[in-house]
């Protein structure tokens, strides 16, 4: 009896404790979850926690909270003021040559233009490059052609082949005396052996968002996720494409394809807001301020000049979002839409807003690619394809390669093209930037790119999709209530 009593009451007193434990997580977490949060996100992570209480709690101090580091809260702060002279004189450069818009502003501007202090300006020389080797021979042309400084800030910087060739530009370039600003992202530009080859040149290098600096109860994926060149502060560059290899895989014609990009190569004022941009992320991991009239010299008006409008978006510029501004823009099609997105995890308004497109008469395509490099985000977003093929969204699944390309066009007058993915981490979380281009020769020349990425592309109709079979449809959907944590 003795022998019972003493093991039997340590047993059920240490099992009622974690029962106690486990419904104790899952109450607290009840009330703390859905705090400033969206509702299909605060779903997932309670539906988590409910059934795994421990992994969940651990998961969500990690990932569940878009905190950020307090010595990047501090800096930010210290920044803010600077960043405003630094826009009003942008803003006084472009109003002294004419190059701001003050009347009839596209309706699409509408968003950005209440939510972002840069307005839009003309004047603008646009080049739009698809062909991966020719952005960075572009790029490295640019490079070579430096005099003061050369500004870099992408997601991936790689020490392969095409990194390397870049880097031997700007080892040149710190040789000639132009001063070279590297900012990259810690995860993404792992390992580190291109910053010590650029240090090494001469070359001045920043990681974003370091994890050594990384705190415990702050997010450790908060990425910077932007991709800007700025040479001189008279020529940049944006878009999708990073510095590295690019994946390759070969077509029906035996022929390998490089994956698919856009990028665009800009003259004009708005290089002065891209500038900008690069300026705040570099004083946050610097602490250099960069806000000498060198930086930002007065623009020229290019001959066939284009309207353009930046948007930075992400937790250092929380009063706008890529989802807000794409909504916007659906809603004020009349005609046209085509979303090109390597991955495609909408929220529930911008799943609405497609589907009330459709059934407003609107043409909407949606072109994504065949291949990722998550499997799970594959079968999340491959859990939307019915219910928008019911509602009319034509559905292109490309093939030929990687489609990394990230650009939507509204109705034949408006482009966006940037580094934002349709899902939650580049609404929520990463640190993106997006340009909108207000011209009908632009969106002309983006539409002939679609065109050409749906000619490879197969085309979704509903009976053949029904026919999955029913292991792969619960997939799908088991992972589509992941999707607003992916």
């Amino acid at each position: 009896m003795d022998w019972l009593t003493a093991t039997i009451i340590p047993l059920l007193t240490a099992s009622t404790a974690y029962v106690v434990l486990l419904w104790g997580i899952r109450l607290v977490m009840l009330v703390v979850v859905p705090f400033r949060r969206s509702p299909a996100a605060a779903k997932a992570w309670l539906m988590l926690i409910f059934f795994q209480p421990l992994a969940g709690l651990g998961l969500y101090i990690v990932f569940g909270r878009a905190i950020q580091p307090r010595w990047l809260q501090r800096r930010r702060q210290k920044w803010e003021d600077m960043f405003s002279t630094i826009v009003s004189n942008i803003i006084a450069i472009t109003k002294k040559k004419g190059l701001t818009l003050r009347h009839e502003l596209p309706l699409q501007a509408t968003y950005l233009q209440r939510h972002f202090p840069l307005p839009p300006s003309s004047g603008n020389a646009v080049e739009l490059i698809n062909e991966y080797d020719a952005f960075t021979t572009r790029l490295i042309e640019d490079i070579n052609k430096a005099e003061h400084h050369v500004h870099l800030l992408f997601y991936i910087f790689k020490k392969d082949a095409t990194g390397r060739r870049v880097a031997r530009a700007l080892a040149e370039a710190a040789a000639r005396g132009v001063t070279c600003r590297v900012l990259i992202d810690a995860i993404g530009s792992w390992p580190r052996n291109i910053r010590r080859r650029l240090r090494k040149a001469g070359v001045q290098v920043h990681s974003a968002l370091p994890l050594s600096r990384i705190g415990f109860l702050t997010r450790a994926d908060l990425r910077n996720h932007r991709k800007i060149a700025v040479i001189d502060g008279a020529v940049a560059y944006t878009g999708s494409q990073n510095l590295c290899n690019p994946e390759r895989r070969a077509g029906k014609n035996g022929k390998e394809t490089a994956q698919k990009e856009l990028m665009v190569r800009l003259q004009g004022p708005t290089v002065l807001a891209l500038q900008a941009i690069f300026s705040a992320d570099w004083f946050l991991e610097s602490e250099e301020v960069l806000d000498d009239t060198v930086y930002y010299p007065v623009p020229k008006r290019a001959r066939n000049p284009v309207i353009a409008q930046i948007m930075p978006s992400g937790p250092d510029y929380p009063g706008v979002r890529v989802d807000d501004l794409l909504i916007s823009l659906i809603h004020n099609a009349r005609s046209r839409v085509a979303v090109t997105t390597p991955y495609f995890i909408p929220s529930e308004a911008l799943l609405h807003a497609l589907k009330s497109a459709c059934k407003r008469g609107v043409e909407v395509h949606i072109i994504t690619s065949a291949r990722t490099d998550s499997k799970l985000v594959l079968l999340a977003q491959r859990s939307y394809y019915a219910e928008l093929m019911k509602a009319g969204v034509q559905l292109h699944i490309y093939q030929s390669s990687f489609l990394h390309a990230k650009h939507t066009t509204i109705d034949g007058i408006a482009t966006l093209i940037g580094s934002s993915n349709i899902d939650m981490r580049s609404f929520e979380l990463n640190g993106e930037i997006n340009l909108m281009l207000y011209s009908d020769d632009i969106t002309e020349k983006t539409q002939k790119i679609e065109a050409g990425y749906i000619r490879h592309a197969e085309k979704l109709e509903l009976p053949t999709w029904h026919s999955r079979s029913m292991p792969v449809k619960l997939l799908e959907n088991l992972a589509r209530l992941l999707s607003p944590l992916l």
